[in-house]
């Protein structure tokens, strides 16, 4: 098999065009071209140079990767035949060129003598940056237009975005942009860059790029580094975590580790919980905020320590419910395991009781008795109904008195726990929650002590100086006021 010789064609000028690659073409039987849509294609023609081009294979095909492979596989196929191929493409053949991508990848797997030279030339970056006239050591971070959800624009540096062939790509680069810029934001549009009476550029606000009539195959974008990103976009809040705990951050922030943040995001999850009760929508925004901060915080430590960043937990928490609901995301495999069993198989357990100690213990202790005795119903230890768990309380009472009446602490923390548990059996059996049932129970008691504490007060005096005997009515007439 013969070598592949690949060559730039550089952004559009002879001149940008190296020594090299005009001497292979010039010595070549023919040249194939993955498109003849370059401005250096009529010079070539002009040069002698036979040009063959595969434009007709992008009328028929339904993607450009498809497009792409085809050009490849008809080249390893003439490859075959042939010692020499020469192949041209825009540009850089390493910028933004998939063929070359997959042609390196096939002719790596091949076992027999097939190879690929790369001829390096000049690139479209080349004279972007030096129309635009910045400097791409401040940061400058390369984009394909078709492929902006998965690897989006990075506000804090310079963002050069390729391959907006069309104004419904241009549209579509627009609102991916938006998601992360304001409307309002400076970008340039360039198109023939580097070419003598063609290149055009324009500044223009983001939400014009679409309006723009000469955007055409040559057509790249670029968006500066901004001041005020979107305050809206979860990279906002990545940057602004990962400055605070800069050098030259908080210095609060920056002394923070998992375990001294752990009583706050205790803290934040029970004032999201009060949000919720309340029914309060702009408290709940701001709670699940302060929530989010800590789940963002926790990463960027554990970022600087090499071991994970937000990217890890996303993509495990999406895996992890695709895996846990196989009847949405895998309809046609057959489903044969229930939530708790998938759950049992994902983490490598055999036994029930490894899934009862897996369940955090710093879970709230009425929450977590719930769980437990949860675990154990799945594989049928539970009563069919509440009233067996009811007498058990009765039970568990009179043991905790017999403890009381031993005097013996320990036996009588043993007593009250298991009173508590067979408390927490019976509001699971009846499906209720307990720690709401509890919840209720409190506010109510502050509703009733409240009118104890009032009642006294029009009488001038206060709980200290009253009496239990007093006090015990007034709880009694607080009751018939529906408190």
């Amino acid at each position: 098999m013969g070598t592949i010789h690949v060559i730039g064609l550089g952004p559009g000028n002879m001149e940008h065009l190296t020594l090299e690659s005009y001497r292979l073409m010039k010595n070549a039987p023919l040249v194939y071209v993955r498109t003849i849509k370059h401005p250096l294609i009529e010079d070539l023609i002009q040069e002698g140079i036979p040009i063959e081009g595969f434009d007709y294979l992008y009328e028929n095909a339904d993607t450009f990767e498809e497009i792409y492979h085809k050009i490849a596989a008809i080249l390893v196929e003439k490859a075959q035949l042939e010692q020499k191929i020469v192949f041209a493409v825009p540009g850089h053949p390493l910028f933004a060129e998939k063929t070359v991508e997959i042609l390196i990848e096939i002719l790596d797997n091949r076992q027999d003598e097939g190879n690929i030279e790369i001829h390096s030339s000049m690139s479209f970056l080349d004279v972007v940056i030096t129309s635009l006239r910045i400097d791409p050591i401040n940061g400058l971070k390369m984009l394909n237009a078709v492929s902006l959800e998965t690897n989006p624009p990075d506000p804090n540096i310079g963002n050069i975005i390729t391959q907006v062939y069309d104004r419904f790509v241009a549209s579509d680069v627009k609102l991916a942009c938006l998601e992360i810029y304001d409307d309002e934001q400076e970008i340039y549009v360039l198109s023939g860059s580097g070419m003598k009476n063609r290149e055009k550029i324009e500044k223009i606000p983001l939400y014009q790029l679409d309006r723009i009539e000469w955007i055409d195959y040559l057509t790249t974008v670029y968006i500066p580094p901004v001041q005020k990103p979107k305050l809206e976009h979860i990279n906002t809040l990545l940057s602004v975590m990962e400055q605070l705990r800069s050098p030259t951050g908080c210095s609060w922030d920056k002394e923070q580790t998992h375990d001294s943040l752990k009583r706050y995001l205790i803290e934040e999850a029970y004032e999201v919980i009060d949000a919720i009760e309340k029914n309060n929508p702009d408290d709940l925004v701001e709670e699940l905020g302060d929530l989010l901060l800590q789940i963002i915080f926790h990463c960027q430590i554990a970022k600087e320590e090499g071991l994970f960043d937000l990217k890890d937990v996303v993509k495990g928490i999406n895996q992890k419910l695709i895996n846990r609901h196989p009847h949405i995301f895998n309809k046609d495999k057959k489903i044969d395991k229930s939530w708790e069993e998938l759950k049992k198989t994902e983490k490598g357990f055999q036994y029930q009781y490894e899934i009862m100690e897996a369940v955090p213990k710093s879970l709230p202790s009425l929450y977590l008795a719930e769980k437990i005795q949860k675990k154990a119903a799945d594989v049928g230890f539970d009563w069919n109904n509440p009233l067996p768990a009811l007498d058990k309380i009765v039970e568990e009472s009179i043991e905790l008195k017999e403890a009381m009446e031993k005097l013996n602490d320990d036996e009588m923390t043993k007593e009250l726990g298991d009173l508590l548990f067979s408390v927490v059996n019976v509001s699971r059996l009846l499906h209720i929650d307990p720690e709401e049932a509890l919840h209720k129970t409190v506010d109510k008691f502050i509703r009733r002590f409240k009118f104890i504490e009032e009642s006294l007060a029009e009488k001038g005096i206060s709980p200290k100086e009253s009496d239990l005997e007093t006090m015990d009515s007034l709880w009694e007439l607080s009751k018939d006021k529906k408190s």
